[in-house]
């Protein structure tokens, strides 16, 4: 059996390792090494860690998301809207379904 891990186990080299490891298989999301700072500033002063692991840490770099394409079928009728008349105003044809 595993024994668990406890805060006060944890150094600054585990979450170095930790982060090293979230880069290498690509799972380059900052959420888990931005939930374990806050964890830690908690844990510190309550006594269940000596010493806060994460400080002098950066963070994983966050991504940029691409702008969202239409899909076929939204570009599709998009065009038939379009196509049908075209003379909407503005908000009058936004919205699920309204094409």
């Amino acid at each position: 059996m595993r024994s668990a891990l406890r805060p006060s186990s944890v150094i600054p080299r585990d979450i170095a390792h930790y982060k090293a490891h979230l880069l290498a298989v690509r799972r380059a999301s900052p959420s888990p090494i931005a939930a374990l700072s806050p964890f830690f500033k908690w844990a510190s002063p309550c006594g269940h860690a000596r010493t806060d692991p994460t400080e002098g840490i950066k963070g994983l770099p966050r991504q940029r998301l691409r702008p969202r394409a239409l899909s076929p079928q939204e570009l599709r009728r998009f065009l038939r809207a379009v196509h049908r008349g075209g003379r909407f105003r503005w908000g009058e044809a936004s919205g699920p379904g309204s094409f």
